[in-house]
């Protein structure tokens, strides 16, 4: 029974023969042992042979058994290489550097476990390097690999858990065949427009002053920031195209526009107004607004400075019908006519510029995993956030995630 979980241990797999140290016939005396036995032997299918002593130990009196080690207790000249095996995939691999590049090979053998393939992977690589010293590179992260094959935890827990790097933890993840199909922790940035009309974001948000006509439809140019409001009683298909169309008319036709999945913007007739303008709709996370924070904070900024106009006029709870109009078109001219805080030019002067954005230096920039890529240029800059460009493609990232490149 313990040769047999041995096997189990570390071939991972049942012996194919085992051999007992007695004849078939076993004597009297070896009698009480006979139930035993029964219970070691329960369940194999392999084959049993008997003997009085093992056949092969009839060559130690003849054959001088004395092999040179072949493992040595320090590193030796010759390549370092990387061996690994995965039971998902049945695939023994190794990895090794020679120069500047990485070099690999692989075998599949579905037949074998996993402790088989691990083996199989050395052989593959001493079959490559026959005359030269191997070092074989241990998996330091054996332990991390174990945990989270087993409970499939994330980075931050991985990290702390096994008292390893973020960037270690994100490794092992990433490797993970089953959490590799989820997007990997990383920093969140809401992708804007690279020049004024590419990228809206568009809402409805509740306006108490505005009364009994409270429903303020709100869209926001997310390269120059320039706010187009529309009052309206109620919220439908028919008022989100009234809005568009007021929109397309101050601000020229946008290319994407951003909404959450509200039924006003998922409407069949909402879907083809878009199509018959060439307008892409992007809908965000059911009930999670912060894939819209650009429009959200022009929600709050608008609403803010409605309020801020109405109490100097005297409209403490409610404005008066008359006057909502004029508050509102008022509201706008004081945040798309002038700068915002500390920016130079006004949002409706930066959204007709006609200069357009050039790249800036080169720059390098820190990846999911941690890693610094090189090669990316500069584009955009706002507060707390960046826009990089490298072969066409163009990432959005926080701003503290790149640096300058230094030659």
């Amino acid at each position: 029974m313990k040769g047999r979980r041995l096997t189990l241990k570390h071939l991972g797999t049942e012996p194919t023969s085992i051999h007992l140290p007695f004849r078939k016939q076993p004597t009297s005396e070896s009698a009480t042992i006979s139930e035993y036995l029964a219970l070691a032997l329960s369940g194999f299918r392999g084959e049993i042979s008997y003997s009085s002593k093992p056949p092969w130990t009839k060559l130690l009196t003849i054959v001088n058994m004395d092999m040179p080690p072949k493992v040595k207790h320090k590193p030796q000249p010759g390549p370092t290489v990387f061996t690994d095996a995965s039971s998902m995939t049945s695939t023994a691999a190794a990895v090794w550097q020679a120069g500047e590049q990485w070099h690999s090979v692989k075998a599949c053998d579905p037949t074998l476990s996993v402790q088989q393939l691990e083996a199989a992977a050395v052989v593959l690589v001493c079959g490559l390097f026959q005359d030269e010293h191997l070092n074989k590179g241990v998996w330091t992260l054996q332990r991390a690999h174990q945990l989270h094959e087993s409970l499939h935890i994330g980075v931050k827990a991985l990290a702390k858990r096994c008292e390893i790097s973020t960037v270690d933890a994100k490794h092992v993840v990433a490797t993970c065949p089953y959490c590799q199909k989820s997007p990997l922790w990383t920093y969140g940035v809401n992708p804007r427009g690279l020049k004024s009309s590419e990228i809206w974001q568009s809402d409805f948000t509740w306006c108490e002053l505005l009364k009994p006509r409270a429903w303020l439809a709100v869209t926001v140019d997310t390269y120059s920031g320039t706010i187009i409001a529309t009052q309206h009683p109620k919220t439908n298909s028919k008022t989100t195209i009234q809005h568009w169309l007021t929109a397309m008319a101050w601000l020229v036709i946008s290319k994407q526009i951003k909404t959450d999945n509200g039924s006003n913007f998922t409407s069949k007739q909402v879907q083809e107004f878009a199509s018959k303008w060439g307008i892409t709709l992007v809908q965000g996370i059911p009930y999670n607004s912060t894939g819209h924070a650009v429009v959200e904070r022009a929600n709050q900024t608008l609403k803010t400075k409605i309020e801020v106009l109405a109490k100097a006029e005297g409209f403490a709870n409610a404005i008066p019908p008359g006057d909502q109009a004029r508050m509102l078109a008022t509201a706008l001219l004081a945040l798309n006519q002038f700068p915002r805080e500390d920016e130079t030019n006004s949002p409706v002067q930066k959204h007709w510029a006609t200069r357009t954005l050039e790249e800036g230096p080169q720059v390098v920039n820190r990846n999911e995993l941690g890693e610094w890529e090189r090669g990316w240029r500069l584009m955009l800059t706002g507060r707390g956030y960046t826009a990089v460009k490298k072969d066409g493609k163009i990432r959005w990232c926080p701003l503290k995630l790149i640096k300058p490149e230094l030659h």
